[in-house]
């Protein structure tokens, strides 16, 4: 299991983070996943894994790296504190205008909003301590159709124990988006990015495009500023 040792581990960490910064986008979009780096149990630099890829995702957003360990924590920043990491694919194909005009996601019978069906999943099992999940966690947004990030949200630790322990019994374990919204933050990163604002506002007009619910000109508009989070030179970062 990996131990940080500052006078050893803060420079290899900060330049592998810098390095899986730069390239992450990239990498994500060509599925060339040569240049991204994990920390190994030993200390070391290592190839990415793939079973650890939406880890490695989140990690590099929230300015961390992945280890690449069974046990133990999931990511590390160069001052050595430790993060959890999650991932949300986004995709625009699984939205749809309800009746009452909002943004559903899922099947027509059983629809839930946007807010609620983007979830951080978490395994609890028996004999877990509840101290076990006081860390804080980012919560990291990727657009399929774009193939970007589009922001991510930071919920203390603490709030993450209350959530997944009060008065749940199941081993899976959800806190939505709308949660990490109410009690987190929405946190900026050197990785580019649409920022949730942003997005959310453009995929509502996009499936109102969609759907039908817009008139020509007003569909040819929301298709042009959806397409458009896809261009590199509309992203931001810090």
């Amino acid at each position: 299991m990996f131990k940080f040792d500052p006078e050893i581990h803060a420079e290899l960490i900060a330049q592998g983070t810098l390095k899986n910064v730069a390239d992450i986008t990239y990498a994500a979009r060509m599925e060339d996943y040569r240049t991204i780096k994990m920390l190994r149990p030993d200390g070391k630099l290592g190839w990415a894994s793939m079973r650890r890829w939406n880890d490695i995702m989140a990690a590099t957003y929230a300015h961390s790296l992945a280890i690449d360990q069974k046990k133990g924590d999931d990511c590390m920043d160069w001052r050595g504190s430790t993060l959890e990491c999650k991932l949300a694919l986004i995709n625009s194909t699984n939205f749809w205008i309800g009746p009452n005009g909002g943004l559903n996601f899922g099947s027509r019978k059983n629809p839930s909003s946007l807010l609620s069906s983007a979830n951080a999943v978490f395994r609890v099992y028996g004999g877990t301590s509840k101290g076990h999940h006081n860390k804080d966690t980012a919560f990291v947004l990727y657009s399929e159709d774009h193939k970007a990030f589009i922001s991510g949200f930071m919920m203390p630790g603490e709030k993450v124990e209350a959530l997944l322990h009060e008065g749940k019994t199941t081993n899976q374990r959800t806190i939505s988006l709308s949660q990490f919204i109410e009690h987190g933050y929405e946190f900026g990163s050197m990785v580019p990015n649409m920022g949730w604002e942003r997005f959310e506002t453009a995929l509502r007009r996009y499936t109102l495009a969609m759907d039908g619910h817009l008139d020509r000109d007003d569909t040819a508009q929301a298709m042009r500023d959806w397409f458009a989070l896809a261009n590199l030179d509309n992203l931001k970062t810090l």
